[in-house]
């Protein structure tokens, strides 16, 4: 499949499918997908994780859980969806990020931290 089918396949299985190609290309060119290069064999690992998120946005989730969401990216990516995921937090959403990558969690409002399997304080980000 193409990016844009890749994203949009969930919506064949809903009550509104003709809606979602013009999302999924919305998604991809906002998280900066290249969707000319045609089947999703030919992106590389990030951008595939890309076209995965996409696909996670795709019905405007109120929830959105991300487990290391910008590690197969490069720091050109990872800005782009950090400030994807930031942009959705401050829409409404609610947005839990599992990760090691500082430059995502210095734009929480709150971290977390595990310590030896137990959860520690949290602590709010200083904006």
């Amino acid at each position: 499949l193409s990016a844009a089918a890749n994203v949009a396949l969930p919506a064949t299985f809903g009550p509104a499918p003709g809606l979602a190609p013009d999302r999924a290309e919305k998604l991809l060119a906002e998280l900066g997908v290249p969707v000319s290069r045609g089947s999703v064999e030919r992106l590389s690992r990030g951008e595939r994780q890309r076209v995965a998120v996409a696909r996670a946005l795709l019905f405007d989730p109120p929830v959105i859980l991300a487990d290391e969401p910008t590690a197969s990216l490069d720091a050109a990516a990872a800005e782009i969806l950090a400030s994807t995921l930031r942009r959705l937090a401050g829409e409404g959403r609610t947005v839990v990020v599992a990760s090691h990558d500082r430059a995502i969690l210095e734009r929480a409002d709150t971290v977390f931290t595990l310590r030896h399997g137990s959860l520690a304080e949290a602590v709010p980000v200083a904006a």
